[in-house]
């Protein structure tokens, strides 16, 4: 594959010691810092991360909100200035398929396929099969790709999953486990939203009141839209972390609560085949499983320390930043380099 500059695509020759950093141009929905009052979410948060994740490669990231373009044209514009060009924003996409431009060199990964349905049947975009599988195609994941999902007009046997990359997720561990009383049974996320499915965590709160409440000194807790800080403070004094959500890219503020030590509890395959099988605690999909597990953490110290260490120690082998960065890396070696 080639990289795309100057209006045209060239080839790059590797050099054992690149004089400059290659440029990647990035556009994607919306990417802030997590600081000050900001609220954010998994889309900001994730292009974040693959901002700070690259800090230190050879590739320089230069990031742009798809807001801060009024015309095609600019956009084109800001690809063509870059060696590679890098587009996750689905309507920006479609624009720039609408408009017969090329196709960026990367996509992804939370740009919609054209092998999925809206769940009201809907096309979930207007560019074509070749056009968006006609180069690199990222992914946390196999949610946009899996064949339960896929339009019927498009042949189920086609492994869409192998033609995509699939970069590890990261957070930043410079964080503590801290000891000290932890009192919350914490929920947090947008509640509106119906695949966090927060209905299933009042369910769950009924389950365990039918088996006699919360042991003394616990409470539950439950955030949506909060500001960052506020969640890390909150995570401090949480004995649990409850999940309802039916799937999950990533789960950033999953694997933000193992990084501090918290017990976490989700449903098994919550992101999918591809990612984090072995994560824990996957518990049976059902309010009563989850109730139990919850009592059980909060009964049983043992129990807790030993689901708090293999919480971090799992965020410590499978979520860093490091592994985000040599995953993107790598896609961004085969499309300069090849």
């Amino acid at each position: 594959m080639t990289a795309w500059k100057d209006g045209h695509h060239t080839q790059m020759k590797k050099q054992e010691e690149p004089i400059e950093k290659i440029t990647v141009h990035y556009i994607c929905e919306e990417m802030v810092e997590p600081i000050g009052q900001v609220l954010m979410n998994g889309t900001r948060m994730t292009n974040y991360l693959i901002s700070k994740c690259l800090e230190d490669s050879e590739y320089e990231l230069v990031v742009k909100n798809t807001n801060e373009f009024q015309t095609t044209e600019e956009v084109e514009e800001f690809l063509q200035e870059g060696d590679i060009s890098w587009v996750d924003d689905t309507s920006l996409l479609q624009q720039l398929f609408s408009a017969g431009c090329d196709r960026p060199n990367i996509v992804g990964p939370k740009a919609l396929s054209p092998v999925k349905n809206y769940n009201n049947g809907t096309l979930n975009t207007i560019y074509s099969l070749d056009w968006f599988y006609g180069g690199k195609v990222i992914r946390l994941n196999d949610n946009e790709e899996r064949a339960g999902e896929l339009k019927t007009e498009i042949d189920n046997k086609v492994d869409w999953v192998a033609k995509t990359d699939f970069i590890r997720h990261g957070i930043d561990l410079d964080v503590e486990v801290l000891g000290g009383e932890k009192k919350y049974i914490l929920w947090a996320g947008e509640a509106g939203v119906p695949v966090k499915n927060f209905k299933f965590f009042n369910e769950v709160k009924h389950a365990i009141r039918m088996m006699g409440g919360l042991p003394d000194k616990y409470e539950f807790r439950q955030m949506s839209g909060y500001w960052l800080k506020d969640f890390y403070d909150v995570l401090e004094e949480t004995r649990v972390y409850v999940c309802t959500s039916m799937k999950e890219s990533f789960g950033i503020a999953v694997n933000e609560a193992r990084a501090r030590g918290v017990p976490t509890i989700v449903k098994p395959f919550l992101n999918g085949n591809y990612v984090g099988t072995k994560q824990p605690l996957q518990v049976g999909y059902t309010p009563v499983e989850f109730a139990r597990k919850i009592r059980e953490i909060c009964l049983n110290d043992n129990l807790y320390h030993e689901e708090s260490n293999k919480a971090r120690d799992y965020v410590e082998d499978n979520c860093t930043l490091e592994q985000m960065r040599d995953d993107i890396v790598n896609v961004f070696d085969e499309v300069a380099y090849e």
